[in-house]
C-alpha cells in the first residue's frame, strides 16, 4: 500500500515539474496556437496531423505565406515566445507565483472563476479571448497567448482499493488526509496567465482592463 501511494505521488511529482511547469505550458500553447492558425487557414482536416511527423508539419507552417503564421513560426525558431504580464491564480495562492523582480501581475480569484474559464479553453474560444484583449490594448491579437492550465483532471489523485483480510478498502474512505494534502499541493498549480511576445509590462500596467475582459467574457 505504501509502494502505491509513493507511486502516486512521483507521479504527481512528475507532472507538476514538467507538464505544470509554467515555461512547458506557455511553449506548449504557444505551438497549440501556431498550429491551429494553421490549420484555420488552411481547412485542415486536424484528424490528418497524425499521418504527419514534426518536421513535415513545421515544414507546412515554414513555407506558408501568411503574415500572421511567419511571424509565429519565426517567433517560434527565434525563441521569441510570449512573455507572462498577468497571472490569475487562486485566493491565498498568489504567493506561489515567482516573480523575480519582472513586471508580472498577479491577481487572486476564487474557486469558481476557474470552474467558468474552464468551459473557455478551446482554441475557438481562447481566439475570441485574445482579440477581446488585444482590442483593448491595441495590440494585434496573434501576439496576445492566453495560456490555461492543461489536463487539470490528470492531476486529480484517483483513489486506490486495496485488499486486507477478505475486504476492500478505499484508500480515500482510511486516509482522507492524505488526500486532502494532495487536493491542497494541486490547488497551488491553478493558474491562468496572458502572455504577450513583446512587452509584458502592457499588460502588467493594463492587469485591470485584462481582468475585466476575461471576467465578462467567461460570465464572471
Amino acid at each position: 500500500l505504501e509502494a502505491a501511494k509513493q507511486m502516486q505521488r512521483l507521479y504527481m511529482y512528475m507532472y507538476k515539474e514538467f507538464y505544470l511547469h509554467k515555461s512547458s505550458q506557455i511553449t506548449q500553447r504557444f505551438l497549440e496556437k501556431m498550429i491551429a492558425t494553421w490549420i484555420k487557414l488552411d481547412k485542415v482536416d486536424p484528424s490528418k496531423l497524425w499521418l504527419m511527423n514534426d518536421i513535415e508539419l513545421l515544414a507546412h507552417i515554414y513555407m506558408h505565406e501568411n503574415p500572421v503564421l511567419k511571424f509565429l513560426y519565426d517567433s517560434y525558431r527565434a525563441r521569441n515566445l510570449p512573455k507572462t504580464g498577468l497571472v490569475i491564480r487562486l485566493k491565498n495562492r498568489q504567493f506561489k507565483e515567482r516573480i523575480s523582480g519582472k513586471k508580472i501581475k498577479v491577481i487572486g480569484e476564487d474557486k469558481s472563476f476557474f470552474e467558468k474559464f474552464a468551459k473557455f479553453s478551446s482554441f475557438k474560444e481562447l481566439e475570441k479571448l485574445e482579440n477581446l484583449i488585444g482590442r483593448s490594448l491595441g495590440v494585434q491579437a496573434h501576439k496576445i497567448v492566453i495560456v490555461p492550465m492543461f489536463s487539470p483532471e490528470r492531476f486529480v489523485p484517483a483513489d486506490i482499493l486495496y485488499h486486507d483480510d477478505g475486504k476492500i478498502f478505499s484508500l480515500k474512505e482510511t486516509h482522507p488526509e492524505y488526500f486532502e494534502a494532495m487536493k491542497i499541493e494541486a490547488d497551488d498549480y491553478v493558474a491562468v496567465r496572458v502572455c504577450i511576445i513583446g512587452d509584458r509590462g502592457l499588460l502588467y500596467e493594463n492587469s485591470s482592463k485584462v481582468l475585466r475582459v476575461i471576467k465578462k467574457c467567461v460570465g464572471n
